[in-house]
Order: structure tokens, then C-alpha cells, then sequence
């Protein structure tokens, strides 16, 4: 799983990173039968990064409905990145992994503000590049796109060692 690659890339710092994990989708009833939540945290900043790697793991055999709410995810996560549990010296940096097809509100306004770079990570042949774009570059960050799971590893590879040297 490419978040692997990530962490394993956190761990190799000399500084220890905290990481959270938030989820979002569009909220409701799904026709196979599962109910999302609009936004959740699936695990809350945390230096251990097993953590991480299981929140995410979990998250990957869930069944999602298709309605994808970013701007209420990005939202929950600058909260969380602003919240006490944040080293107030750290810099703050979110990763939006979606195929940019939001459903409710336009994400780019979440993105602005709050001193928190936003990268963005857009994936499969129908992603919506452009507005992702448009998210990463309000919150002063870089945009990506991943055509197919092979190339979401160097993609998380080359944010992770970017990280790094934000922090060192």
C-alpha cells in the first residue's frame, strides 16, 4: 500500500513527525448497503506511525458511496492540525488523496489560510486535476497525479522525503 512507503519515509527523519488520518465522503446510505459518515478521524495525530498504517489498512477494505464532501474533510483536518494536540512549532502540512470529484462545496476556500501547506494527490483516469490544482496551489502546495496504483508509491515516496526537509 503506498501510504507504507509514507511513513516508512517518516520514520526515517530524525525529527518525529505526528500524523492524523480523516476520511470523507459524501455521507448517507450507499445502494450496497454501507453508511459514511460526511468526515471522520480516523485516527487523531499520533507519532506512532503503526497507527497510521492500520487506520489506513482498515480504511481500504470499506465500501464508499461515491460522494466525495473535501472541502468538510480538509476542514476537519486543519482542526486537527490547529488543534492542541499540534506541536505549535511545527509545520503543518495536509495531504489530500482523492479523485478530485467533490459533490458538495467547492474545496478551494478550506484550503486557504490557517499557515497549513496542502498537497493534493489525484488518482484514476476520470480525476478531477484541475480544481485539485486549483486546492493545492491556495494552500500553497504542490499537486500530483497518480494514473494507476503503481505510480501512488513515489508519488507518496517524493512528499514524504519533501517533509523531511521541512523539518530538519
Amino acid at each position: 500500500m503506498a501510504v507504507d512507503v509514507f511513513v516508512e519515509q517518516l520514520e526515517l527523519s530524525s525529527t518525529n513527525e505526528k500524523v492524523a488520518l480523516v476520511t470523507f465522503a459524501g455521507g448517507g446510505y450507499a445502494p450496497c448497503g454501507e453508511t459514511n459518515l460526511t468526515v471522520s478521524t480516523d485516527q487523531g495525530l499520533t507519532e506512532n506511525m503503526n497507527y497510521i498504517r492500520d487506520a489506513m489498512h482498515q480504511r481500504s477494505t470499506s465500501i464508499w458511496n461515491g460522494m466525495t464532501d473535501i472541502k468538510s474533510g480538509i476542514q476537519l483536518a486543519n482542526s486537527i492540525l490547529t488543534s492542541g494536540n499540534a506541536r505549535a512549532s511545527a509545520e503543518k502540512v495536509m495531504i489530500v488523496f482523492t479523485d478530485g470529484v467533490y459533490t458538495k462545496d467547492d474545496p478551494v476556500e478550506a484550503a486557504q489560510g490557517d499557515d497549513i501547506m496542502v498537497h493534493t494527490i489525484t488518482f484514476s483516469a476520470g480525476a478531477n486535476e484541475s480544481d485539485m490544482t486549483a486546492v493545492a496551489i491556495a494552500g500553497s502546495g504542490a499537486s500530483y497525479h497518480a494514473p494507476d496504483a503503481q505510480t501512488l508509491p513515489d508519488i507518496f515516496y517524493a512528499l514524504a522525503g519533501s517533509m523531511a526537509i521541512l523539518t530538519e
